[in-house]
């Protein structure tokens, strides 16, 4: 009888399914970590833009950068009806 248990090398079709494999779970990890933690990530960026932005630019075009990446963001959740940004609009123009 043969020998059964001969090992055998993995085709490049196996290599790369485990390679899609991992990245699939790659991106399903992210994208998890990325629900849990999404202000602070969110934040995180914020921060270091306005880090770069205020060595860059100084402080005061700095908050004028701040004030328009407000209003865009105001007026962005005004046009897709978002309830809580419109209460925070409301409250600011009363």
């Amino acid at each position: 009888m043969e020998n059964i248990n001969i090992k055998k090398e993995p085709s490049m079709v196996d290599v790369e399914m485990r390679k899609l494999d991992i990245k699939e779970k790659n991106k399903a990890s992210f994208l998890s970590f990325y629900k849990i933690n999404k202000g602070k990530v969110n934040s995180l960026i914020l921060s270091l833009l306005t880090v770069i932005c205020l060595f860059n630019f100084g402080f005061f075009k700095t908050l004028g950068i701040w004030v328009v990446m407000l209003v865009g963001y105001f007026v962005g959740a005004y046009f897709d009806r978002d309830v809580r940004v419109l209460q925070i609009i409301r409250k600011i123009l009363n």
